[in-house]
């Protein structure tokens, strides 16, 4: 009998691993919870890649299920335990993960991951409003009281308007005085809202931009360019590769990898983040052991790893949901209409930049109609006129923010031009669609996806294997 490819047991094992994570959210199994199982799961993966039998494939996915169990359990029972405490007013230690942001009501909004309830041990996160005036950040240890009231998404619980009783500065994040310190010179040096711009393609503090213009970038589809997303992380992942391949090989992949970890730690560990460094990290591996890699490979095995680092990504994260959604986009539907289009052919510049940009937001639509309601109709036209300067702004904006005023022109003339084309085009009377649709018809949209999928694929006989997202 033919051996196994190893590759489908680590599909298999990836493919079970998303599955027990998702059934852990809705039944739990407390027996499953000790880390000893991810020690039997990893053992039955490495025989299924040892001994490479077909019928050890159905193993691996079992033993992918178990780990999925293993670490979703673990995560979840804490979360339980914090939404038993809905309704009371409580006491709250725990850690802020990612920036806090302003509110419309002045006040900041964080999200707390909870390390103890009236000094009982508890878990999982919760959605916090409070109107203090203390300085909170990436990494702070708070002590917060206020009524728990019930969770939404993946949030256990949320408090409104918190009483913040202690606050810490974080410690041990060496990356987090390096990004203030360099956003504060961009906001010298630019107006506030170019200075914004800035600060959010190189830093992903996308906190600091203003309501007005947060809402205008919402408005026209570009949000995407002032966080922390795989669309920078892509730009810098391929300038280090175009830099240093041509010297050595070997150098361009520590390189990109180098970049990907000091982006990761200076923005922090955001979904997409999460989602983006580990996509390109396996393509910067593929690309320089000389290997193609399957998309479809790649989605799976990324996904899975991340909700092992995370189990509550696949629980309903938003952020996780769009990033993977538009890397299946980018991934799959881009390099089909760019074959059907142009065959061997590759696309200029803005060819390229249109269908990933069409490619990436209709596999995000159906879920942006579910949970939003709206569309923007813009945003097409919007990423068109901006993202083929974005590189330039990054480099230019790197240059200027470390060596002075000086240098700083070019990119304040770009910065601008970008504020301009935001607010000319959310000014548009029809710049969005109001559309609501049920899940019923968001499955069908996939559903239809799949199949354009597949006729192109059938019509242009393209082989997915050529693609890499670092090219």
């Amino acid at each position: 009998m033919k051996p196994a490819h190893p590759l489908y047991s680590v599909l298999a094992w990836s493919a079970g691993c998303l599955a027990g994570v998702l059934a852990a959210r809705f039944v739990p199994l407390p027996a499953l919870a000790d880390p000893l199982w991810l020690v039997v799961s990893a053992g039955g993966l490495l025989l299924s890649l040892w001994q490479q039998r077909r019928w050890l494939i159905a193993l691996a996915c079992v033993c992918g299920l178990l780990a999925g169990l293993c670490r979703g359990t673990a995560v979840r029972l804490p979360e339980i335990t914090t939404s038993h405490y809905s309704g009371q007013t409580v006491t709250i230690h725990g850690r802020i993960n990612g920036d806090p942001s302003a509110n419309r009501s002045g006040g900041q909004t964080v999200q707390l991951a909870v390390a103890t309830i009236q000094n009982q041990p508890a878990g999982g996160h919760i959605w916090l409003t409070t109107h203090t005036h203390a300085r909170l950040q990436r990494g702070s240890h708070v002590v917060v009281r206020g009524k728990l009231s019930p969770g939404f998404g993946v949030f256990a619980g949320a408090m409104y308007r918190a009483r913040i009783i202690q606050a810490t500065a974080p410690q041990g994040d060496i990356f987090l005085p390096m990004r203030d310190w360099f956003a504060g010179r961009l906001f010298t040096w630019l107006p506030n809202d170019e200075a914004a711009l800035a600060a959010g393609f190189l830093l992903g503090h996308k906190t600091a931009l203003s309501n007005q213009l947060d809402e205008a970038m919402r408005t026209v589809g570009l949000t995407h360019i002032v966080v922390a997303s795989g669309y920078n992380l892509t730009i810098l992942v391929r300038l280090g590769r175009r830099l240093f391949a041509r010297h050595s090989r070997k150098i361009a992949l520590i390189a990109g990898l180098s970049l990907v970890a000091g982006f990761i730690a200076i923005t922090g560990a955001s979904p997409s983040m999460v989602r983006a460094g580990m996509v390109a990290a396996l393509s910067m591996a593929a690309w320089f052991y000389g290997r193609e890699v399957h998309p479809l490979t790649l989605l799976i095995v990324c996904a899975a790893a991340s909700v092992l680092i995370q189990p509550r990504y696949i629980w309903g994260d938003l952020g996780w949901l769009l990033s993977f959604a538009a890397f299946g986009g980018v991934m799959f539907l881009a390099p089909l209409l760019q074959h059907y289009f142009y065959g061997q052919q590759r696309p200029q510049l803005i060819p390229q930049i249109m269908t990933e940009t069409f490619s990436a937001q209709i596999f995000t639509l159906p879920i942006t109609l579910y949970v939003f309601g709206s569309v923007s109709i813009v945003a097409l036209i919007a990423n068109l006129l901006v993202l083929p300067f974005i590189p330039l702004i990054m480099l230019l904006s790197a240059i200027g923010g470390l060596l002075g005023p000086l240098v700083m022109a070019p990119a304040h003339w770009l910065l601008s031009y970008v504020v301009m084309v935001v607010y000319q085009l959310a000014s548009v009377p029809w710049a969005t669609l109001e559309l609501r649709l049920p899940i019923s018809a968001i499955i069908g949209l996939y559903l239809g996806l799949g199949a354009m999928l597949w006729w192109l694929q059938r019509r242009t006989q393209f082989s997915w294997r050529s693609v890499n997202i670092t090219r």
